[in-house]
C-alpha cells in the first residue's frame, strides 16, 4: 500500500460490480495537504491497491450521506455580469463597471440623471424565486458611491410599483467609498408576485447624489434567514470539498446558488451506495 505522500492524483468515483472504474471521476484534483486531511479527518478506510489503465490506484471507501442544502442565494446574477436581471430604475441610467476593488471586480452602476427627487437606482430582478409572503430575509451587498447617499432598500412583489413593497432597511453611506451593507426584515404580505419583475429595489432619497454622480453594487445576497451571514455564490470555494460544495442551480451567473454539506461516515449506506476516494500514480510506484 503506497503512502499518501507517494500519490499524485485524487478522484471521486465508485466501485461497480465488475471492479474499479474511474469513468465517473470528477474533475477535482486534490493537493497533498488535502489528501492528508481526508486520511486523518474524514474517516476513510484504505481497502487495497489496484492496477488500472497504467495507474496504481489506492482507493479508500467512505460512506457519505446525500448532499443537504444549508443555504440558498436567490440573486441570479449576484456579481453583476450581465443585464439579464437588471431593470432600468427611474431617474437614473445603468451600466457595468469592471474596476470594483476586491475579489469581485464587476458591478452594476446607477448614475443619477434627474435632480433632487427620490429615484429607483436599480431594479434587481429575482422573479418567481422571490421569498414567500411574510418570510424573514436578509439582503447583503457590497457598494461603492461617488458621494454620500441615503436610501431605502425595498423588496417588492413588482419592482415597477410601490404596491405591497416592504422596506428591508435604510442605507446611509458617508463618506464616499466601498461599504458592506446588510439588512434583515420580513418581506411583503398578501401580495401576488410578478413572475419576472419581483425583486430588490434600492430607492435613493431626494437630495442625495447630484446629476452625474453614481452608485455601484455587487456581491448581492438574498437569503431566507433571520441570521446575518456572509456572501456566497455558486463559484465560492469550499474549505473541505469532500464534505461541502457550492453550486449554481442552473446557468452560472444566471440562476440561484446553494451551499450544501454531507456527512461521513454514514453506517446506514450499503456497499453499493458507498462512494470511494481514489489516489493514483503511474505504475513504477
Amino acid at each position: 500500500m503506497p503512502s499518501i505522500a507517494d500519490l499524485e492524483y485524487a478522484y471521486l468515483g465508485s466501485l461497480g460490480a465488475t471492479g474499479l472504474s474511474l469513468a465517473d471521476r470528477r474533475a477535482q484534483i486534490y493537493t497533498p495537504s488535502e489528501w492528508d486531511y481526508f486520511s486523518s479527518r474524514s474517516g476513510l478506510t484504505p481497502v487495497t491497491l489496484y492496477s488500472l489503465n497504467d495507474h496504481k490506484v489506492a482507493y479508500y471507501r467512505t460512506a457519505v450521506s446525500a448532499w443537504v442544502e444549508q443555504r440558498r442565494n436567490l440573486m441570479k446574477d449576484p456579481r453583476a455580469t450581465s443585464g439579464t436581471f437588471l431593470g432600468p430604475g427611474t431617474g437614473s441610467s445603468t451600466a457595468f463597471v469592471t474596476d470594483f476593488p476586491g475579489r469581485t471586480n464587476t458591478a452594476f452602476r446607477s448614475t443619477r440623471t434627474t435632480a433632487d427627487i427620490a429615484i429607483r437606482m436599480f431594479d434587481l430582478y429575482v422573479g418567481a424565486d422571490i421569498p414567500a409572503n411574510g418570510e424573514t430575509v436578509m439582503f447583503r451587498s457590497k457598494t461603492r458611491v461617488a458621494a454620500p447617499v441615503g436610501m431605502d432598500v425595498c423588496i417588492r412583489p413588482d419592482s415597477t410599483t410601490t404596491a405591497g413593497r416592504s422596506n428591508l432597511g435604510a442605507f446611509d453611506q458617508s463618506p464616499p467609498g466601498v461599504l458592506d451593507y446588510a439588512s434583515i426584515a420580513p418581506t411583503f404580505t398578501g401580495q401576488t408576485v410578478h413572475p419576472t419583475r419581483a425583486g430588490i429595489v434600492p430607492v435613493l432619497k431626494g437630495g442625495y447624489l447630484a446629476v452625474g454622480e453614481w452608485m455601484d453594487i455587487t456581491e448581492m445576497l438574498l437569503e431566507v434567514t433571520s441570521v446575518d451571514r456572509p456572501y456566497f455564490d455558486g463559484d465560492s470555494t469550499p474549505s473541505n470539498p469532500l464534505l461541502e460544495r457550492y453550486r449554481w442551480l442552473g446557468t452560472p451567473n444566471a440562476s440561484p446558488s446553494v451551499y450544501e454539506t454531507r456527512a461521513t461516515p454514514d453506517a446506514t449506506l450499503s456497499l453499493t451506495d458507498a462512494k470511494y476516494l481514489f489516489f493514483s500514480r503511474a505504475l513504477g510506484l
